[in-house]
């Protein structure tokens, strides 16, 4: 090129001259002098990689774009300066699928410099092309071609030189409709349309979009967790199905059906004039893909099976099926196969197609991109990721999680997603549980008392039982739990199948953990009311005492309960001892429900539940008296001294972990899911323990359901 370049008399330098004149000129790039104005080192600032390569190509070759002003760009080429005015820029956008710039040249020439996707480039080539344009455009087909065989993003560069008197109409026009207060977009975009005609082929561009480290792996383990993948690209056909060999998408094993509209346009009257393919015939196609997927599928097939079959579609296979009600039959082909590829697709059409399947099917979706172009996209999805990267921060600023690189979304969904959604169901849960455990002895007193009013707790202490006493633990169990190591969780993906499937959330498990806040409170009420003297037939008398109006006391009187010394057991001392054993209870539980003791969990639960015994002594003692409230006095030397109140709380804890315990140890020993055979063997039971587990899933725990996309 640099030969070609340098003979001004080679029969190929006036197009090469062009080629890398268009790179120098039409972009958004804008030059930076870190050093300071007038500086030589420059630094090219881009919207995308795409945009700085052609810049950098094009200085590489002696086109040395060093200056933009307001309305000049300044490009040095082959050593000498040369400015160009610019008149007008027709921006990118994804109905269009190509930019374009008009610069006015120092003598005075109108210059349209378009580049776009091969596909909207060829249809506005002037009709009037010479045999020897049409011999170079055939040629220019098959390079891209074969750039798109080797996987490379390819774009097809253009030019138009505009007479001066259609340049002045078109700008009236153009002014006229960027002034206009209705329809303003619509009508720029037609008079874009109409300047971006006649084009001539300069040649075409190919650029390696390397995908990171990982990828391959990662999609790999998202497959076998569950998850069905399906890629959205803007590439061309043979260039996406190139990159979904490379990340493992698609194998040498797979059976790959192409619905293309590009290979339906090659047939004659299967296509309209806009290169859509017409309704009948994509059915036709499409039920012939549906009819062969399902005979590959075994007699037995589970609902969450899936053929090994791969599916490409392109931009016009996708508009007919969206416009022609297909979209319900693309959704039956993608449960039951492996992978979809979606090429040429534009952000537009990105958002269609996850709204599609997440309006559609009980999934939740999941999108990920690193480009202003897959925005749409990310903002559609239940849950959309955005990957730092070189273009630029809008996928990031539209997500709602963002990561470095590919890979890490495996660390995002198997290990962290996974967690979390497991330490989330058990604080749902607990909060319930515990709140309704609390309440029910004040309940069950209230029957005792005939509903009078009289409460059973003693309100200061009462009031720190959410805060004090059972928040910080379950805080710190939400936030550390961890059921299984991270290690564990990558090379076991099929783990993620448990939050795919809802597993640890369930109406069923909640209205469990609300029966046991109701049986765990009947427990200690029961166990406190009759081991303290306070007789069943005692509640009656004193609650018909107070309905009638009989003087009673609170602490009962000698004739409703006397310890071995005299001294009265009382209302107060069967609240605090109900109370107190109830925050054992409730943080007993927690903690055979989480599944990764630390330090931190010990010393809150530690604080929290110590926390009561010093509140009792400090409730009973000075801050009694100095709030005015002697109620307490008294009462915790009474109780502590008791046997029996070592004997209450003791039994309580134990008779009420057996609603967790039996359900477990039946769990584990008939019905245990993979990570209770991972736990099993990370702690040293069962055969093989030392070995990473590939064990498959119960059959009692089978899959049912299609996963995420």
């Amino acid at each position: 090129m640099r030969n070609i370049l340098s003979d001004k008399n080679n029969p190929a330098y006036p197009a090469m001259y062009e080629f890398m004149l268009h790179l120098a000129l039409n972009h958004d790039v804008q030059p930076e002098r870190p050093d300071g104005p007038g500086t030589e080192r420059v630094v090219y600032s881009a919207s995308s990689p795409d945009e700085g390569a052609f810049v950098n190509c094009a200085k590489h070759f002696g086109f040395y774009f060093n200056l933009r002003t307001a309305k000049t760009v300044t490009v040095n080429v082959l050593g000498e300066d040369k400015v160009y005015t610019v008149l007008h820029v027709l921006e990118f956008s994804s109905k269009r699928k190509r930019s374009s710039v008009i610069l006015e040249s120092d003598d005075g020439k109108i210059i349209l410099y378009t580049k776009g996707a091969d596909n909207i480039i060829k249809e506005r080539l002037s009709k009037n092309m010479s045999s020897s344009e049409q011999t170079e455009m055939q040629e220019t087909d098959k390079h891209l071609d074969a750039y798109a065989e080797d996987g490379l993003r390819t774009l097809l560069i253009a030019k138009r030189d505009v007479p001066r008197d259609v340049y002045d109409k078109w700008a009236a026009s153009f002014k006229e409709a960027s002034n206009s207060m209705v329809d303003r977009k619509a009508k720029r975009e037609k008079c874009m349309d109409e300047m971006e005609v006649d084009l001539k082929v300069l040649g075409a561009t190919a650029i390696e979009d390397m995908l990171q480290d990982g990828v391959d792996d990662t999609l790999t383990s998202l497959r076998e967790a569950g998850v069905k993948v399906w890629v959205l690209t803007g590439d061309k056909v043979d260039t996406a199905i190139n990159i979904g060999y490379a990340c493992a998408l698609l194998t040498g094993e797979m059976k790959v059906f192409k619905l293309c509209g590009e290979d339906m346009q090659k047939e004659p009257g299967k296509c309209d004039k806009d290169g859509v393919p017409l309704k009948e015939e994509m059915k036709q196609l499409m039920e012939t893909c549906l009819k062969e997927t399902r005979a590959m599928l075994p007699s037995n097939a589970l609902p969450s099976d899936t053929a090994n079959v791969g599916i490409v579609l392109d931009t016009y296979a996708i508009m007919c099926i969206m416009d022609n009600g297909l979209d319900a039959l693309l959704l039956d082909i993608g449960d039951i196969v492996k992978s979809v590829v979606c090429a040429r697709v534009s952000p537009y059409q990105k958002g269609e197609i996850v709204s599609l399947c997440r309006n559609n099917r009980v999934v939740k979706t999941l999108a990920i991109g690193d480009g202003a172009n897959d925005v749409p996209m990310i903002q559609k999805a239940h849950v959309g990721v955005g990957i730092y990267g070189k273009e630029g921060l809008q996928a990031v600023n539209n997500s709602d999680f963002a990561i470095g690189q590919f890979r890490f979304l495996q660390l995002l969904m198997l290990v962290h997603g996974r967690w979390c959604y497991r330490r989330v169901s058990i604080m749902i849960y607990y909060m319930f549980y515990k709140n309704i455990a609390c309440l029910m002895p004040q309940w069950f007193h209230g029957i005792s008392m005939h509903f009078s009013g009289q409460r059973m707790y003693y309100e200061w202490i009462h009031q720190g039982f959410n805060i004090f006493n059972t928040g910080l633990p379950i805080v710190f169990g939400a936030a550390l739990d961890q059921d299984v190591k991270k290690e564990r969780a990558l090379t076991n993906p099929r783990l993620y199948e448990d939050g795919r499937l809802g597993v640890f959330f369930t109406v069923k498990m909640f209205w469990w953990h609300i029966l046991e806040g109701i049986i765990h409170g009947a427990i200690v009420y029961t166990v406190v009311m009759h081991t303290l003297g306070y007789s069943t037939g005692a509640a009656i008398a004193m609650g018909s005492s107070i309905a009638t109006g009989t003087s009673a006391t609170t602490e009962l009187g000698s004739s409703m309960g006397v310890d071995y010394a005299g001294r009265t057991s009382g209302l107060w001392m069967m609240g605090i001892l109900s109370h107190l054993t109830l925050v054992w209870v409730v943080n007993v539980k927690l903690m055979l429900q989480l599944r990764h003791w630390n330090a931190i969990l010990g010393f809150m639960v530690f604080i929290s539940v110590g926390g009561y015994y010093l509140e009792m002594s400090l409730f009973s003692g000075p801050l009694g008296a100095w709030f005015g409230d002697e109620n307490l006095v008294g009462v915790t030397n009474v109780m502590l001294a008791n046997p029996t109140f070592w004997f209450i709380w003791i039994f309580c804890v134990l008779t009420c972990m057996l609603t967790t315990l039996v359900p477990e140890a039946w769990q584990n020993m008939f019905q245990p899911r993979l990570w209770n055979i991972i736990m099993e063997q990370t702690f040293g039971y069962g055969q093989n323990s030392k070995t990473t587990s590939t064990n498959v899933i119960p059959p009692a725990v089978a899959v049912t359901k299609t996963g995420a996309v």
